[in-house]
């Protein structure tokens, strides 16, 4: 009995105990899934308003999630700290977040590609993206390392809004540069 638990539980974590890394690829990412998960679940944060500035995306480059099952990601949040609520249908297709770097001449770069035929899940096309005052939605992207550190950002896009992330330093495959 205690060697089939024994064998059992080797069986259990080579298949989910995998560990998660973050791409250290010389290669663009391409997406295979939507930053955004449908359900779409809204939080709030009125202690974040201070001023209203408008739709803010915030990335801890330090706080690591799972983007998937094999690839590490950072956790990111789309904010509305403007004085006004958003409130949108928006395709699957409206919605890319692409990690961007700066290059040497002080350029942004994109260092992945979009997903490709968005489903958001379950065939679902559309969604009702509404946020309040204060209200935010998280996301996760893939994060990087390597041995090349740079000047890092993601950039969101909904529709025909584009928002850029915080800047970072990072770390890439120097692969990415070329």
């Amino acid at each position: 009995m205690k060697l089939l638990i024994f064998i059992m539980s080797i069986i259990y974590f080579s298949a989910f105990g995998q560990q998660t890394e973050c791409l250290n690829d010389p290669v663009i990412f391409t997406h295979f899934k939507s930053p955004i998960e449908l359900p779409v679940k809204v939080l709030n944060d009125n202690k974040a308003i201070t001023q209203h500035t408008g739709l803010k995306l915030l990335v801890n480059p330090d706080k690591y999630v799972n983007y998937d099952y094999s690839v590490r990601g950072v956790s990111l949040k789309l904010i509305n700290l403007s004085d006004s609520v958003l409130n949108e249908k928006i395709s699957c297709f409206d919605v890319k977040l692409i990690c961007q770097l700066k290059d040497i001449d002080g350029n942004w770069i994109n260092i992945e590609h979009p997903i490709k035929d968005p489903t958001c899940g379950w065939s679902i096309r559309y969604f009702d993206l509404k946020l309040n005052i204060g209200d935010y939605i998280e996301m996760v992207a893939p994060c990087y390392t390597g041995s090349e550190k740079v000047q890092m950002r993601y950039l969101l896009t909904l529709k025909d809004i584009e928002i850029s992330s915080n800047e970072f330093e990072g770390l890439i495959n120097k692969g990415l540069l070329n």
